[in-house]
């Protein structure tokens, strides 16, 4: 079984280690998204010693059992897509790939480092903040519109989000998107987790904060009969309120 992780379990697993059996039977997928967070987390300044003990956790129950994902998800949906589209990951981020590679080694900061690693953090928020501000101007548009709110949240709005979703393909991929052929269906977790979360911004019961950005991009790598791993109570809801509870992994059934 294919279990996609959470950043917050390869943080677990840094304090406390699954057991074999766990990961043996089972294939623990780490993401671009824990890879690309750990590299540019203020917990690097914080808390050096378990950015390290996690990014080993990744090493040796994902990656080195080759079960990582290295595309950033709307590169692998894009791939998804079409196969024989060409991204070279790793050059194009090949930075984070080493530094969290150092950390693992047991890397020691010089102050100038610090000073760098504190300004990649801050770059990094900011780039994530272009989206969430284009998902909360989108919703602002759409809240206008909203004559009855009951009917909004019934209404089957997936294509006006296929729209979206092939919007951000495009954009982050510099190509025409999605195949007009997609199956969307690999992506069945994501799409109505995402219609409900788009229902609560649209009607005003939330707005996109930073962290929900790669929170809920990560449910783009989970496909059918995947299992989904998070301690993010707020994600567990969504996907239960979407009725995909036999997604969500829960270790102790």
């Amino acid at each position: 079984m294919k279990i996609i992780c959470d950043t917050n379990i390869w943080y677990e697993f840094a304090k406390t280690p699954p057991n074999e059996k766990l990961y043996v039977e089972n294939d623990l997928i780490s993401t671009f998204i824990s890879i690309d967070e750990l590299s540019k987390t203020y917990n690097i300044l914080k808390n050096l010693d378990l950015v390290k003990e996690t990014t080993r956790a990744i090493f040796n129950y994902s990656e080195k059992r080759r079960n990582a994902i290295y595309d950033p998800p709307l590169v692998y949906l894009k791939k998804l897509s079409d196969p024989n589209f060409v991204y070279d990951t790793y050059n194009k981020h090949k930075a984070s790939f080493l530094f969290t590679e150092k950390i693992a080694q047991g890397v020691i900061l010089t102050d100038q480092d610090k000073i760098i690693i504190e300004k990649y953090c801050q770059e990094r928020e900011e780039k994530i903040k272009l989206f969430t501000d284009i998902f909360n101007e989108r919703a602002t548009v759409i809240k206008a519109k909203i004559k009855n709110k009951k009917k909004h949240r019934e209404a089957f709005s997936w294509e006006l989000n296929k729209e979206f979703i092939n919007f951000l393909v495009a954009s982050y991929t510099n190509t025409e998107g999605l195949d007009n052929n997609f199956d969307w269906s690999q992506i069945t977790l994501f799409q109505k987790v995402l219609k409900i979360y788009f229902n609560d911004l649209e009607l005003g019961a939330r707005k996109m904060q930073i962290n929900d950005v790669n929170d809920l991009f990560l449910l783009m790598y989970v496909k059918p009969n995947d299992k989904f791993w998070t301690k993010e109570n707020k994600w567990i809801k969504y996907i239960k309120a979407a009725s995909l509870d036999e997604y969500i992994y829960e270790p102790n059934r």
